[in-house]
Formats: C-alpha cells, sequence, structure tokens
C-alpha cells in the first residue's frame, strides 16, 4: 500500500504543472471572453444612450422652458372656477336668506344682491366657457393619446401597431449589424455566430418583462456564440492532459488476502454451517428453557426455607435457598 500511495502521489506530482498551465489558459480565454462580452454590452448601452438622451434632453428643455406658462395656466383657470363658485355661493345665500327690497334702507346682502351674484357667475361662464372646455378636451386628449401610446402598448408590445411604428422609426438592426461587423474584425475568442436574429424593440419589452439574461435579452448571439465555451477544456488541453494523467496511473493488481486465507474462506463456504437452520433457532427461544413452571418453584423454595428450624448453622441454609428462589423468579 505505501508503495501504491507513493506511485500514484509521483504520478500526480509530475502531471500537476501541465493541468495547471491548461487550466491557467482556459481560465484566461474565459476572462477575455468576459470582458468582450462586457465592452460589447458598453457599447450597445452607449449606442442607445447616444440615440435616446438628446431626445430626452430636448424634451426636458421644452419642459422647463414652458411648464412655469402651464403652472400659470392652470392657476388662471382654477382661480375663475374659484370665482364663479363664490359667485354662486353668495348668490344663493342672499337669495334665499336675504330680503326683498324695497327701496328704502335695504341690507346689502337682499334678495336683489343675490340676483347680482348669480347673473355675475353666469356671466363668468359663458365668458370662459370657451377656454374652459379647450383646456378640459386638452386635458381628455392628452390622457387617451397616452394611455393609448403608453399602457395599451406596454401591455401587448409585441403585436402593437404604434411599438411596430417605433422600432421601423429606431432601426436597430442596423446597429446590430454595425456592430456584429466590429466583433468580425476583432477576431475574438469565441466565434461569430453563423444565424443573425432580427431585434425588435417589442420583443426587447417582452424578454425584459419576462426577466430574461441580458444576453437573451439583447440577443448578443448575434456576436458571439456563447455555447462554444464548452469546447474551451478540449481546445485548450485540459481533458486531453486529464485522459493523459489517466493514462499514466496504472495500478497493479492488489492482493489483500494470502492464499491460504482464501483457501479457508472456501472451506468455510463449503462447511455444514450453511446448513445451519437458524430460524429454527430463534423460533425455539421464544419458548420457555423448560416446562417447569420456575414461578412455582421459587415458591416451594421459599416454602422450604420458612420450615428451616432457627438455629446458628441452619440460617445459611435458609438464607441461600431464599436467594436461589429470587433468582428463579427474575427470570
Amino acid at each position: 500500500m505505501n508503495q501504491l500511495k507513493s506511485t500514484l502521489k509521483q504520478t500526480v506530482l509530475e502531471n500537476i504543472p501541465k493541468v495547471q498551465a491548461a487550466s491557467d489558459s482556459t481560465g484566461n480565454a474565459i476572462k477575455d471572453v468576459s470582458n468582450m462580452l462586457t465592452s460589447r454590452l458598453n457599447n450597445v448601452g452607449d449606442t442607445l444612450g447616444n440615440n435616446s438622451y438628446k431626445h430626452l434632453d430636448t424634451a426636458d428643455e421644452y419642459i422647463e422652458q414652458y411648464s412655469i406658462y402651464r403652472y400659470y395656466a392652470g392657476l388662471g383657470i382654477s382661480s375663475v372656477l374659484l370665482l364663479i363658485l363664490i359667485c354662486l355661493v353668495f348668490g344663493l345665500l342672499c337669495g334665499i336668506c336675504g330680503k326683498r327690497p324695497d327701496g328704502y334702507g335695504d341690507d346689502c346682502c337682499n334678495k336683489g344682491a343675490g340676483g347680482r351674484f348669480l347673473i355675475f357667475a353666469v356671466a363668468i361662464i359663458f365668458l370662459t366657457f370657451s377656454v374652459i372646455l379647450a383646456v378640459a378636451l386638452a386635458s381628455f386628449l392628452v390622457g387617451t393619446l397616452t394611455r393609448r401610446a403608453a399602457c395599451d402598448s406596454l401591455n401587448d408590445p409585441a403585436n402593437d401597431q404604434i411599438v411596430n411604428y417605433l422600432d421601423q422609426f429606431v432601426d436597430l438592426n442596423r446597429l446590430y449589424t454595425d456592430l456584429r461587423a466590429q466583433a468580425v474584425r476583432s477576431r475574438p475568442k469565441l466565434p461569430v455566430s453563423d444565424n443573425v436574429e432580427q431585434i425588435h424593440i417589442g420583443e426587447l419589452i417582452v424578454a425584459c418583462r419576462e426577466n430574461g439574461s441580458i444576453y437573451k435579452v439583447l440577443k448578443l448571439n448575434n456576436f458571439v456564440d456563447i455555447d462554444t465555451i464548452r469546447e474551451f477544456p478540449e481546445q485548450y488541453g485540459i481533458t486531453r492532459e486529464l485522459n493523459s494523467l489517466t493514462h499514466k496511473i496504472k495500478i497493479d493488481p492488489v492482493q489483500i488476502l494470502t492464499p491460504e486465507a482464501t483457501e479457508d474462506i472456501q472451506a468455510l463456504k463449503a462447511s455444514k454451517l450453511n446448513d445451519f437452520d437458524v430460524d429454527k433457532f430463534t423460533d425455539n427461544l421464544t419458548y420457555n428453557i423448560t416446562e417447569y413452571n420456575l414461578n412455582e418453584i421459587a415458591d416451594k423454595l421459599r416454602d422450604v426455607a420458612n420450615r428451616v428450624p432457627p438455629g446458628k448453622e441452619m440460617n445459611d441454609i435458609k438464607v441461600n435457598l431464599k436467594n436461589q428462589a429470587l433468582h428463579l423468579s427474575s427470570y
């Protein structure tokens, strides 16, 4: 066994540098692929950002420039509505609670003042009705368009018409064609996939909603075929070195038993012990070993011990009989 242990240790030590070198080569190749994929993702992110951030920045500029006017317009419309409400409330209060005007010493809050408040409120309503109607119509249109363009489109982006129009306007396939050409020129560790899958914005949204990986969402298989990583162990020699190590480990047959011990085992196998009925032995253990009742014998011994006459020499006999009775009772 010591010789076997020494042989195995020597063989493994001789092949460890080769296996380690192959493992390092594979690890470096995987690291290069990881860096390349990270670079591709950064390129895609930069390209998408350059095509989208400028439009978002333009929208932010318009919002910042004209949002103050929207605030003033809302404040003006709210003030007009508040004025109409105040006039209606005062008109109703004065008309219900005020006195009829008689021309002599009238109060300011009589029914005539209530009528004037109501007339003023109606006049403001007629004068501002077109403006309020235009604002309400604009709000309705904006809400409807937002619901149709955003909410309905995101419910089923793969089959939505607006998303399809947006997909035609923002041609991601042209962008991917340029990036694929760069990937071919860079000669990465992984070969570029032969099959080019078309990418669509609706499919991107659906894949993101399903929590797909970034590799599948952006269809990076158009740039690199990540499945070929499984061939790295063979390509960089790990499999070859491990097979070589396996072939170099040759263990001679090890004899554990001596010929005499083998003969003894064979003789024991051929002996009549194989014919021994163990079940019959275990069955006999379930029956009483003797046909006599041990408790009755113990009672008889106690009865005899009680009949032994007292005396110094007879006490030992009496104690011995009781002890034997106790032993029989315990079985």
